[in-house]
């Protein structure tokens, strides 16, 4: 392999996977695997290491370097990185068995991972936005505005780029199966997948509503916007971030409630695995690229049992609908 073999390794997997990561985890994993290489010929000059190559590592090279790890007093999370990065190069250079059986001699050696996934919304304040929700003053554009906000998080798991690029035609109505087309997804240049996801019947009277408001106030302030929250006042049209954040602690302020967009999205994911969804499919609506995210960080499922197919999906997003929401 000449100089450098371990990163060589590094380098073929970063080719492979190029375009299905964000341009910022690419960066940062591109930047570990260069830290990696310089520890790796570090150890191997001071007699640790039989070798550079990761294809012709013993077990006792991944022991070794991972120790050799340990001993700088890494935190538990970056050692969860560190050997998540160290199982892709072992990939890469077809040496995965030797890396399995590392850690099963040495289980202990593996680091503990902590429980990334942050709560969900709790079913007390989900009450309170539905019962905030159905009393909005229908000439209140603003407020109509607050909480179409914070519903196309919880009932339809957009991100808040994706509510602040929404056009009016992304919404599709056909009877009573509503969907929104996702359209400017994360990464929507590079890794991101448009998307289309169900928009449930207990959001669609709020959303009428909104949409009968938004024409009244585009007629006055911006009549060629096709977004479906315009700003008359930005330089492209578009809502600003911090904007929808004021919409959203407006809500918090007045029903007494501490959620975010995020909140949201982890509630959409969440409901729709309570409701026997597969972690799969509900990955695919959240606009994930793996279930290890959908489940590492948003959603996860509560229970063992088994499904393999969604019935009926009716009463879901139900407010009296009893449900712990909390993981």
């Amino acid at each position: 392999m000449g100089n450098h073999p371990f990163l060589k390794y590094c380098t073929a997997y970063l080719n492979d996977v190029y375009g299905h990561y964000s341009p910022a985890t690419y960066k940062n994993l591109d930047r570990r695997f260069r830290r990696m290489d310089r520890d790796v010929e570090k150890l191997v000059s001071d007699g640790v290491l039989t070798t550079a190559s990761p294809a012709k590592w013993v077990v006792q090279d991944v022991v070794s370097y991972i120790n050799y790890r340990y001993s700088l007093n890494r935190a538990q999370s970056e050692m969860c990185h560190e050997v998540g990065a160290l199982k892709k190069v072992m990939i890469q250079a077809d040496n995965l068995k030797t890396f399995d059986v590392a850690f099963r001699r040495f289980p202990n050696m593996r680091p503990r991972k902590r429980d990334e996934a942050l709560p969900s919304i709790e079913q007390r304040e989900y009450k309170l936005f539905m019962d905030g929700m159905s009393v909005v003053d229908e000439k209140d554009y603003y407020e109509l505005r607050r909480y179409a906000v914070m519903g196309l998080s919880i009932f339809c798991g957009l991100r808040a780029k994706e509510i602040r690029l929404s056009s009016v035609k992304d919404i599709i109505r056909n009877e009573d199966h509503w969907y929104f087309d996702i359209v400017h997804v994360k990464g929507e240049k590079t890794y991101g997948k448009r998307r289309v996801v169900p928009i449930p019947k207990e959001f669609h009277d709020h959303l009428t509503k909104y949409l009968r408001a938004r024409e009244e106030y585009i007629r006055v302030r911006c009549p060629d916007s096709k977004l479906l929250f315009p700003s008359p006042t930005s330089d492209n049209g578009e809502l600003a971030s911090n904007t929808l954040r004021a919409d959203v602690k407006r809500i918090n302020e007045q029903l007494g409630t501490s959620f975010n967009l995020r909140d949201g999205r982890r509630t959409f994911g969440q409901k729709y695995l309570d409701g026997d969804v597969s972690i799969e499919d509900v990955s695919v609506l959240m606009g994930h690229n793996s279930t290890e995210t959908t489940e590492g960080f948003y959603c996860r499922r509560r229970n063992v049992k088994s499904v393999n197919a969604v019935k009926d999906l009716k009463g879901i997003w139900d407010p009296d609908k009893k449900m712990e929401f909390r993981i």
